[in-house]
């Protein structure tokens, strides 16, 4: 069995999803901080792609937003989502 992620890692994880949107925004400038959320967005993406590439724009709404399961419209179950979605977090922990 996995190990729960611990609450302020989980904390940190989850507010560094919610800049997704800003990182996005400022991904192209040709500075240290537009290199540096290139490299976050890339890292948000491949993880939701490789998590289901199916499902990985549901899951990137949610973590970037704070959207919850039934305000997405997803086209799997709650309980399936919300799995994806925590082993999206556990993955980006990983890698951050």
């Amino acid at each position: 069995m996995k190990q729960q992620l611990e609450k302020n890692k989980y904390l940190e994880i989850k507010y560094f999803c919610r800049q997704y949107d800003t990182k996005k925004k400022i991904m192209n400038l040709n500075t240290a901080e537009g290199k540096k959320a290139k490299g976050d967005v890339e890292l948000m993406e491949t993880t939701a792609k490789e998590i289901s590439n199916e499902l990985s724009e549901y899951v990137l709404k949610s973590v970037s937003k704070g959207l919850a399961w039934e305000h997405l419209n997803c086209p799997c179950g709650r309980r399936q989502f919300y799995n994806l979605r925590r082993e999206f977090y556990e993955k980006i922990s990983e890698r951050k």
